[in-house]
């Protein structure tokens, strides 16, 4: 059952996601791997190009997000600025409970520390 009322962070949120991948360095391009002499659809001009896809940045990105997110104050940069503090009731209550678009596909603050341990 989804909320009739969007939650609050879900715009700004993906506006973030959207800003974040500009402020971020390119990934390195991919290798190819295909011979030299592979003919694409593309190359014959009888297909329709495809959108980009969309890409889902990874837990590292989402947690540097959230902490550079004014919006979010369940997830803080540490007094001396060298590590990310969590309210945990607040972070369920604001993140991971938040209404689709969600930011994360889990509920539970374990998955959440078992990412934190890569």
């Amino acid at each position: 059952m989804t909320s009739p009322h969007p939650h609050p962070l879900s715009s700004r949120l993906d506006r973030c996601r959207h800003g974040l991948t500009q402020c971020l360095p390119p990934r390195p391009q991919q290798r190819r791997t295909e011979p030299a002499n592979a003919t694409h659809q593309a190359d014959r001009g009888d297909s329709v190009p495809l959108p980009p896809r969309h890409v889902h940045p990874g837990f590292p990105r989402k947690l540097w997000m959230l902490v550079e997110n004014n919006l979010v104050k369940s997830v803080t940069w540490g007094v001396s600025g060298r590590y990310v503090a969590i309210d945990e009731e607040m972070f369920v209550k604001e993140i991971l409970k938040m209404a689709p678009p969600r930011l994360f596909i889990t509920k539970r603050m374990r998955s959440i520390y078992r990412e934190l341990n890569l």
